[in-house]
């Protein structure tokens, strides 16, 4: 089973993900994604599996929220037009959380402990990842994964 672009790159989102990366990987990952976004969109599935696979086994370190938010920014802008603006809705959401976490450094799991006890700031934190459940983006996110069925059946680890 392979995740979608998507699914796999947002394992990394939980707080846990080892600390920062280098440009060279976040770059290499946004390349990675919006290349798969583009076998998927011309039906080249192995390709899609091939780099999804790649991203799926990704060194945790390159894969920080900012890797992630950037990476799907980065689709967002040059995968496919017809799956653009699902990809623009997650972004912005997960943007958010990215603002935040380069904000305190917390790409970097020794600092989460340093929020927690800062009502403000882990309410910052809580405000900005309640942008992940609004509708308009789990909508996105479901359109997004329907996307990728469509064209690769079983990519994505769902059957939506």
């Amino acid at each position: 089973k392979s995740d979608s672009p998507t699914t796999a790159a947002s394992k990394s989102d939980s707080p846990t993900t080892a600390a920062s990366k280098s440009g060279a990987a976040s770059a290499d990952i946004a390349d990675d994604m919006t290349a798969a976004f583009n076998a998927v969109a011309k039906g080249d599935c192995s390709k899609a599996k091939t780099i999804t696979d790649r991203l799926d086994n990704a060194d945790p370190s390159t894969m920080s929220i900012s890797a992630l938010s950037d990476a799907i920014k980065k689709a967002a802008a040059n995968g496919p037009s017809d799956i653009r603006p699902d990809l623009k809705v997650f972004a912005d959401a997960i943007g958010k959380v990215a603002t935040v976490y380069a904000k305190y450094g917390l790409d970097d799991p020794s600092k989460i402990a340093s929020i927690s006890n800062d009502p403000a700031k882990l309410a910052e934190l809580q405000t900005a990842s309640a942008a992940m459940s609004d509708p308009a983006v789990q909508k996105a996110s479901d359109n997004i994964e329907k996307w990728i069925n469509a064209r690769c059946p079983g990519l994505s680890g769902t059957t939506k």
